[in-house]
């Protein structure tokens, strides 16, 4: 799936949680050096398996009403 930026936007204004189909990446995982990497490969491993999924670059996770939810991260 791809993602305009209004279409992003709305992903972090409802504070959309990760779930089966969404995962969210901060931009340091996906650095070669970096060892949260492993965790970016089973993730996509994972989706693949599973039939599919997205995985959104450069966003975080912030705890909104004890939630964890969707953060821009730079």
């Amino acid at each position: 799936m791809i993602f305009t930026a209004a279409q992003l936007q709305q992903v972090l204004d409802d504070h959309m949680q990760e779930g089966l189909y969404l995962e969210y990446k901060r931009g340091a995982a996906l650095a070669p050096s970096n060892g949260s990497r492993q965790e970016f490969i089973e993730d996509c491993t994972g989706f693949a398996n599973a039939g599919g999924g997205t995985i959104l670059p450069r966003m975080a996770e912030e705890e909104v009403e004890r939630v964890s939810a969707a953060l821009a991260h730079r």
